[in-house]
């Protein structure tokens, strides 16, 4: 073999070699890029299932929190930042892929919780005035239907004792049916049938008759209240102590009611406008005898309370004066002198009407009971973001 065939023999033998191993580099470096973009695969899955988990979370709390997980063998941590009805989330997973590095993938993403449909109101809070112990009426006692219009005609002021119901004089006039679980007197006795005189016929008969199931009131319990009410997505101020209630208060909306926990005794002695929708939990009495009214509720649809006056220590109003509210206690409730009640009761113990007064019955407003009742939330995706 000549010198330059030789050259060219070991040139050759030398590309060859060369050629081999950039293929098996190239081989390498594809073999690597498909394991890593696996990986990457794995940690994108493991961050979604993170988000997906965030998802959930906000359903069952819609509070801030952060929490760490593995799926596929791939681990995440995701943290979730809450303000007003907006979350924003995190969710980052890390994996160490084919060439020894770590690789992280992130997800970011924003719900909104939107509250779903209010439930119905509870039925105690369905009636013109309900107790759980005895139910006294005397005087002049008028309870009305105070809706006007179609969906009016279709209501009824009932009253209802858990207990027994006993009416003095023959100047009660309801316009609903009276109802009861143990015994009902009436002095004269014709004023027991007489007394009750519905504005829709719901049932032929007495108007004033045996009940077959008690109606459920609720025990007074604050602190339960204000944790429902915050898992519905409701605020609550807190006030340590007594507090009056005096001029002009704007509240929130029927979405949005403002609530306020009182600690001590609420009382209104002057004349006071509220607008907007609100409620009142009261741990200790209350005392109206000045008055209180709805201003602007700014809600359009059928006629209802706006305003909730809820206390465990019983209720008192008196005097000449006008009262809108839906009103429920843990205690008693005792009405005298000549007041008008735009709204409903509902005690826990028992109910004494003395004097002139008159119950204006309007529906209760369910945007008013959440304390008792869960409010379903939707959780919406409003952006979404991975890299």
């Amino acid at each position: 073999m000549g010198k330059a065939a030789l050259i060219a023999v070991v040139a050759f033998a030398t590309m060859s070699t060369l050629y081999m191993n950039s293929s098996k580099r190239g081989m390498l470096r594809a073999s690597e890029g498909v394991a890593n973009h696996q990986y990457a695969t794995l940690a994108r899955s493991a961050a979604v299932n993170g988000v997906n988990l965030a998802k959930q979370a906000l359903a069952e709390s819609f509070t801030s929190q952060s929490f760490k997980g593995e799926f596929d063998r791939t681990e995440y941590a995701v943290a979730i930042q809450v303000a007003g009805n907006r979350a924003k989330v995190v969710s980052a997973a890390t994996i160490t892929n084919a060439t020894g590095e770590e690789s992280t993938y992130r997800i970011a993403a924003e719900f909104l919780s939107l509250s779903g449909e209010l439930s119905p109101t509870p039925n105690f809070a369905r009636y013109a005035l309900v107790t759980d112990e005895t139910l006294n009426l005397g005087g002049s006692i008028v309870t009305e239907v105070f809706v006007q219009g179609e969906e009016g005609a279709e209501l009824n002021a009932n009253m209802h004792s858990n207990a027994s119901l006993h009416i003095n004089g023959d100047k009660v006039h309801v316009e609903g049916y009276g109802t009861y679980m143990d015994n009902a007197s009436a002095n004269p006795a014709r004023a027991l049938q007489g007394s009750f005189q519905p504005n829709y016929v719901a049932r032929e008969g007495d108007t004033c008759y045996r009940a077959s199931t008690e109606v459920a009131i609720p025990a007074f319990d604050s602190a339960a209240y204000v944790q429902q009410l915050q898992e519905n997505g409701v605020t609550v101020h807190e006030i340590s102590g007594d507090y009056m209630l005096d001029g002009t208060l704007d509240l929130g909306d029927r979405e949005n009611p403002t609530v306020y926990h009182v600690t001590g005794n609420l009382t209104a002695t002057g004349n006071s406008v509220v607008n907007g929708y609100g409620m009142f939990i009261v741990d200790g009495a209350i005392d109206v005898s000045g008055n209180l009214e709805v201003g602007t509720s700014g809600y359009g649809g059928p006629d209802e309370s706006s305003l909730a006056l809820y206390s465990g220590g019983g209720v008192e109003i008196n005097g000449t004066i006008d009262v809108a509210a839906q009103i429920y206690t843990g205690g008693s409730v005792a009405l005298s002198g000549n007041p008008n009640i735009y709204g409903s009761i509902a005690a826990k113990g028992s109910a004494s009407l003395q004097g002139s007064p008159k119950i204006y019955y309007r529906s209760s407003s369910p945007a008013l009971t959440q304390n008792w009742q869960k409010r379903e939330k939707t959780i919406k995706l409003a952006a979404y973001n991975e890299r």
